[in-house]
């Protein structure tokens, strides 16, 4: 079947000729491989996009129409999926660099725990009263779980949830000022 013209052998593959396939892809694929590495300078992503390009060609052959040679047709296709990879990498990159010029400068909330801390407990104290105070530090500062706090308090859920919310907005309240 080595002999066989590439349209015999695109004849055969339209009706599902594994065995055509087979032949076309032995035939072109170093070909192409090395026409798009020498795009690419990268022997792997070439190899990427000769695959891709056999995939789709196979997924696609009832529909492909070949009017030029078989190899012109591949080789054209290779470089259009070889320059649509590298015009997204482009634009990729840029974006990504435009990003990283507009986004403010990463900050790291951990840095800054301490501090924060330190001003929401001094609100906490200074505008909250002694009990309702005392819930939130457990709740957030030490973390405990909020059935836990009620039981210890002998409160139920609810009521300790308005706590929360009651005092979270007075506190928003008090640092937005």
């Amino acid at each position: 079947m080595e002999n066989i013209e590439d349209a015999r052998l695109l004849s055969d593959i339209k009706n599902g000729c594994q065995k055509a396939f087979g032949t076309l892809y032995s035939r072109y694929e170093r070909f192409l491989r090395a026409k798009i590495t020498y795009l690419f300078g990268d022997n792997i992503e070439a190899e990427e996009v000769v695959q891709d390009l056999f995939v789709d060609f196979w997924e696609k052959r009832e529909r492909i129409n070949v009017h030029t040679d078989c190899r012109g047709y591949l080789m054209r296709a290779a470089i259009n999926r070889a320059n649509n990879k590298l015009s997204k990498r482009k634009t990729d990159y840029h974006r990504e660099q435009k990003y990283s010029r507009e986004a403010p400068p990463f900050d790291d909330p951990s840095a800054h725990k301490d501090s924060l801390s330190s001003e929401v407990v001094i609100a906490m104290d200074k505008y909250l009263p002694a009990a309702d105070s005392n819930i939130m530090k457990q709740v957030y500062l030490e973390g405990r779980k909020q059935q836990e706090v009620a039981d210890e308090l002998n409160i139920s859920l609810p009521t300790l949830r308005g706590v929360i919310v009651r005092s979270g907005k007075a506190l928003r309240k008090i640092f937005k000022k």
